[in-house]
């Protein structure tokens, strides 16, 4: 590659980035910068290598795990779970200390993710 053509590899990068600052949007984002490079590396192939990639990484078990605990999350947060769930405690703290105590506890009891602790204990 040549010292002319050497900034190309900054364009899915910059797109994702324009694309999330203009959109606020990160999902779209992020796929259109995926989508400028599978272009720029294969143009013909694009939606046969994407879907590829794309199958390549759901079927790792750590993907999959992260999917779950965040579709979960997402469940529990428009059901309403964990404002009820924080309504509740509020309603039995008296003071920080308290709060301080229901918050260590529930880091314990609740430890099923790092993700879903992180969400119902803060």
């Amino acid at each position: 590659m040549s010292s002319d053509t050497s900034w190309l590899v900054l364009l899915p990068y910059m797109v994702t980035v324009v694309i999330a600052m203009l959109s606020r949007r990160p999902i779209e984002s992020l796929l259109a910068g995926v989508l400028v490079g599978l272009i720029m590396l294969e143009p013909s192939n694009v939606l046969t290598n994407f879907f590829a990639i794309s199958l390549e990484v759901m079927m790792s078990e750590t993907i999959a795990w992260v999917i779950i605990v965040c579709g979960l999350i997402m469940l529990l947060m428009r059901v309403g779970a964990a404002d009820a769930f924080c309504r509740l405690l509020v309603a039995k703290a008296k003071g920080s200390e308290s709060a301080l105590v229901y918050t260590w506890s529930l880091g314990l009891v609740i430890f099923i993710d790092d993700y879903l602790n992180a969400l119902h204990v803060t």
